[in-house]
């Protein structure tokens, strides 16, 4: 704001006494080009006319340093240029010009003006913004931005106080932006810090402006969780025949592990959890998800198979299901659903349990004959997944995706031979296994929901990720049994279609099977239950002919499609042994529960052949026709390509160490 005008003071008495004195002596019309400057000061033209005057002088009050302030004036006009300095403190400043003329017989006339020079500005502060308003109980790191003007120096403070803000700093420029790190909350309530950015200007004005950032509670330690290390993109296997419960339950820690990873909110927008699971028996799973719901704020959402609301014993004896009824009180109304025709029936029809319901050979009118199979959501027989698919898992938003063959029961623990592959850090692969959860959470069959949700790869940071899924068929209707039908198989069968793209000549210097004298692009099968997948057979058998080294390790297998492999030159060898001995004495039953595929060689990628492949299909399908057209079944395809020095990829590695304990353990076994 400008300062006040200060009118010109009159001529003093002595001054007009002597004007009196020498008549001919004049000063008048004393001009100035302006009364009022701005806090930055500027220049200033003094004008004035002058009769019988020897010299004139111009004085400035309060001082400024003036050139040629004495100048002779004899007769005419007499004018100065001045530059008045800027204004550095809080109040306007008025300069008084004094313009002397000394005239004969000592004679001095007077005259004055004034110039007022505006007071500083206040410093202003605007846009102010936080880069998040939430934060987990770890605290994490912090940005702070602001629009500045006039300002000189800023400094930032809290309330309550916290360690580790920026000290004050020269903040001339317009724009400014703060880094730093908000501490972990050990309350067990959560903590709000008022954030006063102060902002000095020129006179030692300030202003200020507020934000606040809250900091969740110290949250209660997610049950059964055994890891806390941020989740990364790998492999989990069980292993059964330890006895310890670390090496069975390894792939169940896993599930538990990644869910309670679950972000709290971020900028109030909490995280979803999707569960999807054939068997829930153990209550533990349900604990963490219900730990994701009350401490981390998350959305959970769990689509079980209709059988899961009781549990049934060898002998008989019905009960209700602990690990249903936790989740059912734990979560909110209508974050379970429990799926299909059959759902909560106890017990189950023969023909609707885990073998389909027998139907007409001729497609009939009475819609009862299709709604009364299954327990599936979207297939007509069971909703066999097993997914975890998480929107976020750490402090920079990463999601997660876990696929896998691990059901949740004891028994499957302690006697399955079982895998997971988790994927994290693409939000493409989680949209995709979200979006399939969203279709089965309707429990709406739909025989073609795997085509409609087919898509191509995902670039992760791991290689290429294609998520596959179930019931896949090639018209809006279930077949009618479970034989094969090569029109719908040829339509809809994405491992036979992966298969057809190997090539078996030259698989490249770092991938493929290096046993004999000429390396060998590698196809290794692990598979609980290998039916009639004639393509996929057929194609095995043709692989295996053309030099590819091809070997299946499984537990279950038809008679007609084991003949097939053999007669290729293929030799099956099952593991499924009822007593086997533990480490304590005991027997159990153990069997391979896993569905995974490994590649590793020459690809025929769009008719060029790709080397150092190595491909990973993983997930809930079983190569049978079931599996295919009927279940809700979801994989994911991970490949990845082998590089020099690293040999083959860290997680193919993975699972080809652990199919070659399988085939040494099924030899074992055998004999």
């Amino acid at each position: 704001m400008l300062g006040a005008l200060i009118a010109g003071s009159p001529t003093s008495g002595s001054a007009a006494s002597a004007a009196g004195q020498s008549r001919h002596a004049s000063l008048s019309h004393l001009r100035v080009s302006t009364h009022h400057l701005p806090s930055t000061g500027g220049p200033v033209t003094v004008r004035a006319k002058v009769a019988a005057a020897a010299t004139c002088r111009l004085r400035v009050h309060p001082g400024v340093k003036l050139h040629h302030a004495v100048t002779p004036c004899r007769g005419g006009s007499v004018r100065w240029r001045l530059r008045l300095p800027a204004n550095r403190t809080s109040r306007s400043v008025t300069y008084r010009l004094t313009v002397i003329a000394h005239a004969h017989h000592h004679t001095r006339i007077v005259r004055q003006r004034s110039i007022t020079v505006g007071r500083a500005p206040a410093p202003r502060l605007h846009a102010m913004s936080i880069s998040t308003h939430e934060l987990p109980s770890i605290g994490g790191p912090l940005s702070l931005t602001a629009q500045l003007a006039h300002s000189r120096r800023c400094w930032l403070t809290s309330a309550p106080a916290m360690q580790g803000l920026p000290a004050t700093r020269s903040c001339r420029r317009s724009a400014v932006r703060w880094r730093f790190t908000v501490p972990p909350n050990p309350m067990a309530s959560s903590t709000q810090y008022t954030l006063t950015l102060h902002v000095a200007g020129i006179g030692s004005r300030v202003v200020t402006d507020q934000r606040t950032v809250t900091v969740a509670a110290q949250s209660p330690t997610c049950p059964g969780q055994t890891d806390t290390s941020l989740p990364i993109t790998r492999a989990i296997f069980n292993d059964p025949t330890t006895g310890r419960p670390a090496d069975q339950d390894a792939v169940v820690n896993a599930m538990i592990n990644l869910i309670c990873s679950t972000s709290p909110p971020a900028n109030g927008v909490p995280a979803s959890v999707n569960f999807a699971m054939f068997v829930d028996e153990l209550p533990e799973v349900g604990q963490a998800l219900i730990w994701a719901h009350d401490s981390r704020s998350a959305n959970v959402r769990v689509i079980l198979d209709g059988s899961n609301a009781e549990l049934v014993d060898p002998s008989g004896v019905i009960t209700p299901n602990p690990a249903y009824q936790d989740l059912v009180a734990g979560l909110p109304a209508g974050s379970v659903v429990l799926c299909g025709a059959n759902a909560g029936v106890v017990p189950l029809p023969a023909d609707g349990d885990v073998r389909r319901r027998a139907q007409a050979t001729a497609p009939s009118t009475d819609p009862q004959v299709v709604t009364q199979a299954g327990t599936a959501c979207a297939g007509d027989n069971i909703l066999h997944t097993k997914l975890l698919a998480i929107s976020s898992v750490d402090t920079a938003g990463d999601p997660a995706v876990m696929t896998s063959s691990q059901n949740l029961s004891p028994h499957s623990e302690q006697s399955a031979y079982n895998n997971a592959l988790q994927v994290v850090g693409s939000q493409a692969l989680y949209d995709a296994n979200a979006a399939y959860v969203d279709q089965l959470a309707t429990d709406t069959r739909n025989p073609t929901l795997g085509g409609d949700l087919a898509s191509g790869p995902v670039r992760t940071g791991a290689g290429d990720v294609t998520p596959g899924f179930f019931p896949r068929n090639d018209s809006a209707a279930f077949p009618p049994d479970n034989s094969y039908d090569a029109t719908n198989d040829r339509a809809t069968d994405e491992t036979a279609e992966l298969l057809r793209h190997v090539s078996c000549t030259r698989p490249g210097r770092f991938a493929g099977s290096r046993h004999g004298a000429t390396a060998r692009t590698m196809v290794r099968i692990a598979m609980y239950s290998f039916g009639s997948r004639t393509l996929v057979t057929n194609r095995l058998v043709a692989l295996a002919t053309a030099g590819c080294d091809v070997q299946v390790v499984y537990t279950r297998m038809p008679t007609a499609t084991r003949t097939t492999l053999v007669a290729g030159g293929i030799t099956p060898v099952r593991l499924s042994d009822s007593a086997y001995p533990l480490p304590d004495g005991s027997t159990t039953r153990i069997f391979v529960h896993d569905k995974y595929l490994l590649i590793s060689g020459a690809y025929n990628d769009g008719g060029t052949i790709a080397r150092n492949q190595d491909i990973v299909q993983t997930g809930s399908q079983n190569l049978t026709q079931v599996g295919l057209h009927h279940n809700d079944d979801q994989v994911l395809q991970l490949r990845q390509t082998a590089i020099r020095g690293g040999g083959t990829t860290s997680v193919f590695s993975a699972y080809a160490t652990n199919w070659g304990q399988l085939l040494s353990l099924a030899k074992a076994v055998r004999g």
